[in-house]
């Protein structure tokens, strides 16, 4: 993609820097979504009483996107985790981009490939697995307690400080 498919002049500046702009079309559409999939997931697996998952599906789907679909419909049905025995655990995937955000800008950004930064996140993280709490691992890892502010400057460019 660095020039035009039939003149072959090279792309402007400006238009470079728009197609990177564009990956984050959606972006928070994409999260909000993300948001419902896990909130969704904690409610099925953690209500006490009985509940009408299609209904629960549809208002907090609805509450959270601020989109309304067409006719309320089972789309739970087609959300595999709640079946697939993984338990209430989905809000995990958004939260490991959280982190690995944090691990990335604090550590490895410099240089990713420097073999003393590997070898931390091996001791840290790696050995010690699940014997021990993640937020501990990660602690030692980043020398300090983790937080979601890389993860909102990658999205937005700037810190929540900052929105």
């Amino acid at each position: 993609m660095s020039s035009h498919y039939e003149t072959k002049q090279p792309l402007s500046r400006e238009l470079i820097d728009r197609i990177v702009k564009s990956r984050y079309v959606n972006v928070g559409l994409y999260y909000l979504r993300q948001v419902f999939f896990g909130k969704y997931d904690i409610r099925v697996h953690t209500d006490k009483e009985s509940t009408d998952h299609t209904a629960l599906w549809n208002d907090l789907r609805a509450s959270i996107t601020k989109l309304h679909y067409g006719p309320r419909a089972p789309g739970q049905g087609s959300f595999n985790h709640i079946a697939s025995g993984y338990d209430a655990g989905y809000y995990g995937y958004l939260y490991s981009l959280v982190f690995a955000s944090d691990m990335y800008a604090t550590v490895f950004k410099q240089d990713p490939l420097d073999p003393a930064r590997g070898a931390k996140y091996r001791a840290a993280i790696l050995r010690p697995g699940g014997s021990r709490d993640d937020d501990e691992s990660l602690k030692e890892f980043l020398g300090r307690p983790p937080n979601s502010e890389a993860f909102v400057r990658e999205l937005f460019g700037s810190t929540s400080s900052n929105l």
